[in-house]
């Protein structure tokens, strides 16, 4: 057993566990990935911190008591088992890749069709690159893995190539759904640009979540952790400011076509 999986499950009683600048090792002398494989149904685990390690693999097979979890600082195949009270979940995507690939193949791999953050209530996804599918499928398959959500925020950040700009002026056909997700009250996208895809995104949002209060669009900006498991405050950039034919046009296309109902009010920081 890996020395890192061994305390948990060897210290049934250990509440927080902070790992920072770790190193794995491998007898191998081929590449092989990284793993910390974690499988203690009868740990008290409560709050997990992973910081600048060198694990390419996480594997969270059985934490019955984890609530508060944060993953910064390395390339990363994260996959949950049973974490039924994991609330808090912070994950710096520009450092995350499941399965080796982006956003919308790990949407897809990992969430269809599962609920394994039922008790997740606030969620940061930061430092989402251009050219990853910030799109409305993908937030789809969040929500339907996610049933108690109330706070998503998403941080979009990079340099823009040629895949970004093909990313983000692409275009997913509205699908009609009757999945309605009925605890979502915020969303907050910094970084947000009127593209049809980030247009279509916040309409989804506002479509189908029942109790949204507010979206918060913020054209600059940047979003500051507070510390390992404390939370983050997003901040706007003085020199982002939005115009009023801007906050107009955006308005506009968000709630075209009229005959959907959305939820929420537009909030332009």
């Amino acid at each position: 057993m890996p020395a890192y999986a061994g305390v948990v499950s060897m210290c049934p009683q250990l509440q927080s566990v902070h790992l920072r600048r770790c190193r794995a090792k491998t007898n191998s002398t081929i590449p092989r990935p990284r793993v910390m494989e974690v499988d203690a149904p009868a740990s008290g685990l409560r709050e997990l911190v992973v910081d600048s390690c060198s694990f390419s693999v996480i594997r969270l097979l059985s934490l019955p008591a984890l609530e508060r979890m944060e993953c910064s600082g390395s390339f990363l195949i994260l996959a949950f088992g049973n974490v039924p009270r994991l609330a808090h979940v912070n994950l710096d995507v520009g450092f995350f890749i499941v399965e080796g690939e982006p956003w919308d193949r790990w949407a897809n791999q990992c969430l269809a069709g599962v609920t394994p953050f039922l008790g997740l209530r606030r969620l940061l996804v930061a430092d989402v690159p251009f050219n990853w599918d910030l799109s409305w499928p993908c937030l789809l398959l969040l929500l339907q893995a996610a049933p108690s959500l109330e706070v998503l925020h998403v941080s979009i950040t990079g340099c823009e190539d040629s895949r970004g700009r093909q990313a983000r002026n692409a275009y997913n056909a509205w699908v009609p759904t009757n999945f309605r997700h009925t605890q979502m009250e915020e969303l907050v996208i910094v970084g947000f640009e009127l593209t049809m895809r980030q247009a279509c995104l916040v309409r989804f949002a506002m479509r189908v979540c029942t109790a949204l209060q507010r979206v918060v669009l913020v054209t600059g900006g940047r979003v500051d952790i507070r510390g390992l498991c404390r939370g983050w405050d997003v901040v706007a950039s003085p020199e982002s400011v939005w115009s009023d034919e801007e906050k107009v046009a955006t308005e506009e296309e968000i709630r075209t076509p009229r005959y959907f109902k959305l939820q929420g009010r537009l909030v332009f920081a």
